[in-house]
């Protein structure tokens, strides 16, 4: 799927705020895709959503059942 494709989608992205999760983040907003980035870290998340406006950020531990 291209970035161009992507415009109007939801997108959810577990382990968003480092490495490939941060890149994959980065692409799909600026395909215009409605971003929900999911990770543990806070700070990480926090310099995602300075950097990317209309970022939609979660910070919790996906492998952990609650």
């Amino acid at each position: 799927m291209s970035e161009s494709s992507l415009k109007g989608r939801n997108v959810v992205v577990l382990g968003a705020s480092r490495g490939i999760g941060c890149e994959i983040v980065r692409r799909a907003h600026a395909g215009q895709a409605s971003v929900l980035a999911v990770a543990r870290g806070r700070e990480g998340l926090e310099r995602l959503s300075q950097e990317l406006p209309g970022l939609r950020t979660l910070a919790l531990d996906a492998s952990q059942p609650d």
